[in-house]
């Protein structure tokens, strides 16, 4: 797989080329050559033109502003500066998600399936199908519904979601969370995540009613 890297600064930029290429991708510093990826400094003037469209985008932000501006014009995932180089590589598996074959190997036994109401989750290939129709998802956004599946009927909390996905050295904020879970309900149309105020979220079949609420109804998601 191509990786497309956008990085003003040139040590920072041949740190990420370096990991990369020791990860096993193909590295271009040209937009017009052919990429599976991409990883693009926010503060580059055509960032935002770079990400319109592209899901497989990991965006490197300075702070939350711009961690919002970024995944509103499509960004599959952004990481604060400074940020672990190890957390941005195995963040890109995320992204690609199934186009990495050697990230993600095929089971040889039966495959591993989920199922909470109408929805069902494929860990081994990242597929979500929802009434039998898949939902495409990015890697992180598959992540948080798949640890929301296992734990279906009970909350799970931010920071759990972060320790588990994004792992124990993430910078940033919680709300990180919120931004993805927030594309999670648009892509599915339905409100399968509740939102348990104050200490994080639950997937649900169906509408439950006392302190869990939909994120639609939810101020500020």
């Amino acid at each position: 797989s191509t990786v497309f890297v956008k990085e003003q600064d040139a040590h920072i930029r041949e740190l990420i080329i370096y990991n990369l290429n020791s990860a096993g991708f193909t590295v271009s510093v040209n937009p017009l050559d052919q990429h599976d990826a991409a990883i693009i400094d926010c503060d580059q003037s055509d960032s935002f033109n770079l990400c319109a469209g592209h899901q497989n985008v990991i965006m490197l932000v300075s702070d939350e502003d711009e961690m919002i501006q970024c995944f509103d014009a499509g960004a599959g995932d952004c990481l604060v500066k400074p940020f672990s180089v190890r957390e941005l590589v195995g963040g890109f598996g995320l992204c690609l998600g199934d186009r990495l074959p050697h990230l993600f190997p095929p089971s040889h036994g039966a495959e591993q399936k989920i199922t909470v109401g109408a929805l069902t989750l494929y860990p081994e290939r990242y597929e979500a199908q929802l009434n039998g129709e898949s939902v495409e998802l990015t890697g992180r956004e598959f992540e948080i519904l798949l640890a929301l599946a296992e734990q279906h009927g009970q909350t799970v909390s931010r920071e759990t979601l972060i320790h588990r996905i994004w792992g124990e050295n993430f910078v940033g904020e919680t709300r990180t969370v919120d931004m993805h879970v927030r594309r999670l309900r648009k892509k599915l149309g339905v409100d399968m995540i509740g939102n348990v105020y104050g200490i994080g979220f639950m997937l649900v079949p169906h509408h439950h009613t006392g302190n869990i609420t939909t994120l639609s109804q939810q101020q500020g998601l």
